[in-house]
């Protein structure tokens, strides 16, 4: 095999195990970290180092059992959820409050509110969901 190509076979694997969270975490202060390590490393904020994420070892045979498996790590997180369902049942309220196309007044005044208070929590529901994406990565 052209040896581009296993490289490439090989970084994606390494990516793919990385992406399903099967990896160890190995730490290094940031006074040891070279500025070529700095290409390859990330900086964990929270404890305050750089890390590499090192793939658990794998055979062929068990990395085609892991791809079978579905990656649970893509799920929409609860609390995203509990915002989707709060701005969905708000804004539908608001539809169902009466006549969309304001007779009086004090449609008006109910249905407006509750429009953009159900975008609101469905967006928040949204970036919620996106923060929880970016911090699985």
């Amino acid at each position: 095999m052209d040896p581009k190509l296993q490289e490439y076979i090989d970084n994606a694997k390494r990516e793919e195990l990385i992406r399903r969270g099967l990896y160890e975490k190995k730490y290094y202060d940031p006074k040891e970290v070279t500025g070529e390590m700095r290409k390859r490393l990330k900086y964990d904020i929270i404890a305050n180092r750089f890390v590499e994420f090192i793939p658990y070892k794998v055979t062929d045979e068990e990395y085609q059992e892991i791809i079978k498996v579905p990656n649970m790590r893509n799920k929409t997180s609860g609390m995203a959820i509990v915002f989707y369902v709060l701005g969905a049942l708000i804004f539908f309220l608001c539809i169902a409050n009466g006549n969309i196309f304001f007779q009086s007044s004090r449609d008006a005044t109910v249905t407006l509110p509750a429009f953009f208070s159900g975008m609101l929590f469905i967006g928040i529901g949204k970036i919620i969901d996106l923060l929880e994406k970016i911090l699985n990565k």
